[in-house]
């Protein structure tokens, strides 16, 4: 509780990564008590959370019996992809979804190491590897990546 409210006089960016920290860094298992005095404080707290940090956020508000669960969209499918620790991978080699229905995938990262997603038409996985091997050489590589949060309408990425 004290870090997430020394976080408020930081920096916008600088907050978002404590609260980013805090709630990953919490064991969903150990439920966490919450004096009444800390309660306001944790729902005013809400409104100032990034987009990015916002399913992370909830979620430990719920652990600590808060929030209840966001309730999903039922014409939603909900796609969960993890990253396999330590490995240049993730839990899911494929996935289905219906033509014509709205979509989201969530991409967990617990791993140190960065990921890639890219999400493309059939029959265009020869020419994306081909673009990611020539950009993988490019000094500014890194710098191209466009990420999730020009794509938020079509997916979400809880974690960076």
């Amino acid at each position: 509780m004290a870090l997430l409210r020394q976080s408020q006089q930081l920096g916008a960016e600088s907050s978002q990564a404590v609260v980013k920290g805090v709630s990953e860094g919490w064991n969903p298992k150990r439920p966490g008590t919450v004096r009444e005095a800390d309660k306001k404080f944790l729902t005013s707290l809400a409104s100032t959370i990034s987009p990015d940090n916002r399913e992370r956020y909830a979620r430990l508000m719920q652990t600590w019996g808060l929030a209840a669960a966001e309730q999903a969209d039922p014409n939603v499918q909900v796609i969960r992809l993890k990253v396999v620790r330590e490995a240049l991978q993730f839990d899911k080699k494929e996935f289905s979804v219906k033509a014509g229905k709205p979509v989201e995938v969530v991409l967990e990262n617990p791993d140190a190491m960065q990921h890639n997603f890219v999400l493309g038409k059939q029959g265009t996985m020869d020419k994306i590897g081909q673009a990611a091997d020539k950009m993988i050489t490019q000094p500014d590589a890194a710098a191209k990546i466009t990420t999730c949060r020009k794509f938020r309408k079509c997916w979400r990425q809880p974690n960076s």
